[in-house]
């Protein structure tokens, strides 16, 4: 995971030197051929398209590597899902007739259609970090 985003790092500050010396008609492309090593290409006219094509391609690489990463993370994945109580329960690493309590309680969020119980994702992350309690400071701690 660490090095697909030490190569994403990699991709993006060279795309960036690259718009950086086209910004600038500093007159060459910096292209990674391999990990450590560069190419230079004198940047004209007629070789803008072809400088400009690259950066597409470049731009496309990372944004698969990006979806990638997202992925891999969860990031970016739709969590206001409809759940059951089953995948509540191992959401929240809580036995099945707990979360069974808690909705006879009305302590949780949920829904009921007909004879089923629904929960969704998002929903009980955000039942969980609003119970968040806060530490007492060491000076207060201490305070008599």
């Amino acid at each position: 995971m660490f090095l697909i985003f030490i190569i994403f790092y990699e991709n993006l500050v060279a795309i960036s030197l690259n718009l950086l010396s086209i910004i600038t008609n500093t007159n060459h492309i910096t292209k990674p051929a391999k990990m450590n090593e560069t190419i230079k290409e004198e940047l004209t006219m007629n070789a803008v398209p072809k400088a400009v094509n690259y950066l597409i391609e470049e731009v496309a690489e990372m944004r698969a590597l990006l979806d990638k990463m997202e992925k891999q993370l969860g990031l970016g994945v739709n969590r206001h899902r409809p759940i059951l109580i089953e995948q509540a329960a191992e959401i929240l690493q809580m036995k099945t007739g707990t979360v069974r309590r808690l909705v006879n309680d009305r302590a949780i969020p949920h829904y009921k259609r007909e004879h089923n119980i629904y929960f969704f994702e998002d929903e009980l992350i955000k039942w969980i970090e609003d119970s968040k309690i806060k530490p007492i400071s060491h000076t207060s701690f201490y305070r008599k």
